[in-house]
């Protein structure tokens, strides 16, 4: 009988990539279950609301999948940032951790998120300036939700 580890079987071989695509998938699930929806209603209602108020119907579906989006993976970034850095987690503590690193993590979901929209494509100049600061605003918050979120 061989002895058991605490990944497996000694001799076992373990598949890192098939681990972490687990760990992934259940690290999202977890952020999905933990996503305050009514929360984000409340942004839709004050915040996003306002600016596609004359928008037609095809744009504000358009930026509202946007910024859900946008929160749900900024949340579950800021999950893994409290998960790597396993130590206790608070709000405040939250506005330190996002500074450098996390804010250009934050921008790069951004731009990826944008360019995946098209946002250029559908958005004259004053209302894209509108967005990307909805944006920026809604990536840190929900990244510090996120890290702030107990597991």
């Amino acid at each position: 009988m061989q002895k058991k580890e605490r990944f497996g079987l000694v001799g076992e071989i373990i598949h890192i990539d098939s681990l972490r695509i687990k760990k992934e998938a259940a690290l999202r699930q977890d952020a999905l279950d933990a996503f305050t929806w009514d929360e984000m209603e409340r942004v839709k209602a004050n915040l996003i609301e306002p600016i596609v108020k004359y928008w037609p119907a095809s744009r504000k579906w358009l930026l509202l999948e946007l910024c859900y989006r946008l929160a749900y993976e900024a949340f579950v970034c800021g999950m893994k940032e409290a998960k790597w850095r396993r130590s206790p987690r608070t709000f405040k503590e939250a506005l330190d951790v996002f500074a450098p690193r996390h804010q250009a993590h934050c921008q790069q979901l951004m731009e990826q998120l944008t360019k995946e929209f098209h946002v250029f494509e559908w958005l004259d100049e004053w209302s894209a300036e509108s967005v990307f600061m909805l944006l920026a605003e809604l990536s840190k918050n929900w990244f510090m939700k996120g890290y702030a979120q107990k597991r």
